[in-house]
């Protein structure tokens, strides 16, 4: 254990169905509870996380509070998320066993514009967008909790797939 590094030692994407992952909080809860790790912080996007569904009456972040899952999220900008990966990219080490992850770091890249124009340019849409928007939230959000506190070591990073740290 390096001070002040990121250790990724676990990984979870669902495939995107309702039976293993996707929209399934249920699944996810599951995976989670049922991964030997001690409880930590969920960060992932606020967007989905506190959107309330219209047949349920409420969000995926109250299903999971209800579980004993803390999620906690600020919404910030495409920017500022990965202004905050970047900073902390350096400091990132990544198990072996986190293939996905790995791959995510090496292939997730901004959208090339049409136009040539890249003042305002977007991660692409793929296959490891999500693991990437993942780690973005929560480098955003921990430069974000770690300015108030110092304390809190254990995070999990979702955006109903996620990363563990």
């Amino acid at each position: 254990y390096d001070k002040g590094t990121f250790n990724i030692i676990d990984e979870y994407q669902g495939n995107g169905n309702d039976n293993q992952g996707g929209d399934n909080i249920y699944h996810y809860i599951e995976v989670v509870l049922n991964k030997p790790y001690k409880a930590g912080l969920h960060f992932g996007d606020p967007q989905s996380g506190e959107h309330r569904s219209l047949t349920s009456g409420t969000s995926n972040a109250n299903i999971l509070r209800r579980h004993g899952i803390i999620f906690k999220s600020q919404k910030t900008s495409i920017r500022n998320r990965i202004a905050a990966a970047r900073n902390i990219l350096g400091r990132v080490r990544v198990s072996e066993h986190c293939l996905l992850t790995k791959e995510m770091f090496i292939s997730w890249q901004f959208k090339r514009q049409a136009t040539g124009n890249m003042s305002n340019p977007l991660p692409d849409h793929g296959e490891y967008s999500h693991l990437g928007e993942a780690f973005s939230y929560f480098a955003f959000n921990y430069r974000e909790r770690s300015k108030n506190n110092k304390r809190t070591k254990v995070y999990r990073v979702n955006n109903l797939s996620g990363v563990t740290l």
